[in-house]
Order: C-alpha cells, then structure tokens, then sequence
C-alpha cells in the first residue's frame, strides 16, 4: 500500500503530474473560452447564420480527417520512440510538410464542391466555402500538431495550442458584444453595438486566428527538411503497419461520427445545426480529462507494457466528478446564457454521457496506439462505423438531432467496452 502511494505521489508531483496540470488547466480555460465563444456567437448571428457556422466545422473537420491518411499518427508514434531522438527535428518538418499538402488537397476538392453547395436558410454555403480557402489549412494543421507535441512530449506548447486560439477569438467577440457597454468605445466606434456577424465572418475571424498560432507553433518546434526522403520512408513504412490502419478505422468510426452533424443540416436544414452544435460543443470537453493523461504519458505508454492502476483510478474519478457537476449546472446554465436554445439541453445531458464514455476509452486507445496497435483499433472503429451508419439510418429520419445523439451514444458505449478489451490483451500478453 505505502509503494502505491509512494507511486502516486512521484507521479503527481513530479514531470508527469506538472505536465497533467499544465494540460488540465489549458483545457479548462479551453472549456471557459469555448462556453463563452457560444454566448457570444449566439449573440452576434441569428439562428440560420449560427447554423450554417456549425454546419461548415462540421463539414471542415470532416473533410481535414479524410485527407489525413493516418500519417499523423504514424508520425506521433516516430516521435514517441526512444531511438528517433536525434533526427525528431528532421521528422516534425516531414511531417509538416504532408500536412501542408494534405491540406492544398482537401482545399481545392472543397473549392470544386463549392460551386454545387446549395443555398440554406438564406445562406449562400458555396460563397461562404470559397471565402474560407486562404485559412482553410488551419483545419488540417489542427489535427497534425497536437500528434507532433504529443509524440515528443512537447506538453507546454499542446497546452498552449488548445487554449490560445479560443482566448484570442472570445477577446474579439467579446469586444464585438458588449464593447459598446465600455466608456468612450461607443463614441469611438459608433458601430460597435449594431455588429452581426456572418458565418463567414466568424469562421475567417476564428480559424484566421487559429492559423496565426498554428504557424508560430510549427515554426518554434524548428521542423528540418535534411534527408526528406529518408524521413519520408520511415514514416511510409510505420504508416503501412500502423497509422494507415488507424486511418481505415477513423474513417469507418470517426468519420462516421463527424458524419452526423453534416447529415442533420442536409436533412434538417442548417438551423438545426445549431442547437446540435451548441450542446455538443458545451459536452466535448468532458472528452478531455481521461485524454490528457493519455496525451501526457503517450511518449511513456510507448515504452512500458501496461497503464498504471493508479491513472486510471484518477481518470475514471476526475471524469465522473466532472459529469455529475455538470448535469447539476447546465439547464440553470442554459437558461441564463442561452435562452433561445433551451431545446439544446436535452441533447446536452445525453451528450455529456457519451463524451465521458467516450474519453474514458480514448485513455485505452492511447494507450494501443503507443504499441502500434493499430489493426485492433481499426476493428473497434469498423464496428463503430458500422453502428453509426445504421443509428443514422434509422433514427436520424425519426427522431432529427436526438437520433444523432443516440446513434453517438450507443457507438461510444460499444468503443469504451472494445478499446478496453483490446488494451486487456496487450497488458497480459506483454508482461
């Protein structure tokens, strides 16, 4: 009992739990940012606008995960193995560089798809789409640095990529809302208290911020372009066992997943998008706390044979503690911020389950993922994508937006018990 305590306590007061808090407080700052850039965007759009800004994250984020092919992942796992250390610079800048074309890619298949967008609610998708080319790399870069700063523990930076962005994008918005209630800025701009924003408008103004950051953090972890092409054969070579399998299982599982928030605006209209996208983005970050303990101890994960009974008694607590508080607060939370989209808070006190299952296995899917685990995760995803499918086919016509939570649910349930199984087996085959 006294060496488990002893354990505990190196690990929380020592790199790994510094690097815990550091995240954690990053995420929750995240959290408070994001809550409050949904105050202010409900405030500055109306609800079609506000629709079609969701509709379009969800279309972007799709489209980046499709032309991501598992490199990402196969490269965080180079980063994570001890015996790359002296040619990581060399890795992060082959890296970035797919990134960059993966993303001159999906651009310009989303640039064609724009001229047959149709209109929605008034809003004209095709202009808006066209609008957002210059920024639209940010969406890819989103999901390439995390991997990179995950893979060579670079935490500080990971913590600051996921709260920057948000903070500078509320500070803005928030000016936009209440700017005129400061003394002397309305005489100064006169405006200030007549701004709506547009979809457009916000996503250039959101993701052209995040763009910003997301160089400043490229460039500071120094990629090199020596020996490309060696890299470039590693990296192919990992992603052929590894990452291409965790591709194939994206697709089918968290493609099918982000697949529904696209198919409610198809089906419902772009307006509906918005009350889905609200209570989901109000859940997401209960994801995040069994993930950062994943994140922190990846490059650790990768060179031990099993996850420490003490992490995942912390992650299992922390996540319920976190789920109870939050189906406390949130009608009372709605009720006071968001009043016109109290039929969100239904689908939010279902999501916040679902996001808590589903953080709870992505502790296991690091986990896998560090031993290159790779066919067993693109089998859980299959029968995630599989489920996903026939919970849209079925409920999604009946039901609209709560099929879609249901659907999710039900998927996240089946990836919890999977990811788990899956991990169970490494640990005893690998003593």
């Amino acid at each position: 009992m006294e060496n488990r305590t002893s354990k505990f306590k190196k690990m929380a007061t020592g790199k790994t739990g510094k690097q815990v808090a550091g995240l954690s407080t990053a995420t929750l700052i995240s959290v408070a940012t994001g809550f409050g850039i949904s105050v202010a965007n409900t405030r500055l759009m109306n609800p079609a606008q506000f629709g079609a800004y969701k509709w379009l994250e969800f279309v972007y984020v799709f489209a980046a995960t499709i032309v991501t092919f598992g490199f990402f992942a196969s490269g965080a796992r180079l980063l994570a193995k001890k015996e790359n250390t002296d040619i990581r610079p060399n890795l992060n800048g082959t890296i970035v560089t797919l990134a960059l074309i993966m993303s001159i890619i999906m651009t310009a298949a989303l640039f064609v798809y724009s001229f047959f967008a149709p209109s929605k609610d008034g809003v004209e998708l095709g202009n808006v789409i066209r609008g957002l080319s210059p920024i639209a790399f940010s969406f890819v870069m989103i999901l390439c640095l995390p991997e990179i700063l995950k893979g060579d523990n670079k935490i500080g930076r990971l913590s600051a990529l996921r709260c920057l962005p948000q903070v500078l994008y509320l500070a803005v918005a928030a000016f936009l809302v209440w700017g005129d209630k400061l003394p002397y800025v309305a005489k100064i701009i006169p405006a200030i208290s007549n701004v709506n924003l547009t979809a457009q408008t916000a996503l250039l103004l959101r993701y052209g911020i995040s763009a910003i950051i997301l160089l400043l953090v490229a460039a500071s972890i120094r990629p090199r372009l020596s020996k490309w092409r060696k890299n470039l054969a590693m990296i192919w070579q990992e992603n052929r066992i590894f990452g291409w399998q965790v591709y194939l299982g994206t697709l089918a599982g968290t493609t099918t997943t982000q697949l529904g928030g696209v198919l409610i605006g198809i089906t419902q209209g772009t307006t509906a998008s918005g009350p889905f996208g609200l209570a989901l983005n109000t859940t997401m970050p209960l994801i995040f706390m069994p993930g950062i303990v994943g994140t922190v101890l990846f490059k650790r994960f990768a060179n031990s044979n099993s996850i420490p009974k003490q992490t995942i008694a912390v992650s299992l607590t922390a996540s319920l503690a976190i789920l109870a508080f939050y189906q406390l607060v949130i009608q009372w939370l709605f009720q006071l911020v968001f009043p016109d989209y109290m039929n969100a808070v239904i689908l939010a006190r279902i999501l916040a389950i679902e996001c808590t299952i589903r953080g709870l296995g992505d502790l296991a899917q690091h986990f896998l993922r560090a031993h290159g685990i790779g066919k067993a995760i693109r089998n859980t995803f299959i029968i995630m994508g599989i489920a996903n499918i026939a919970g849209y086919a079925i409920l999604l016509p009946i039901y609209g937006a709560m099929g879609v939570v249901i659907t999710r649910t039900i998927m996240s349930s089946t990836y919890l018990l999977l990811m788990w199984y899956h991990c169970s087996k490494v640990q005893k085959n690998r003593p």
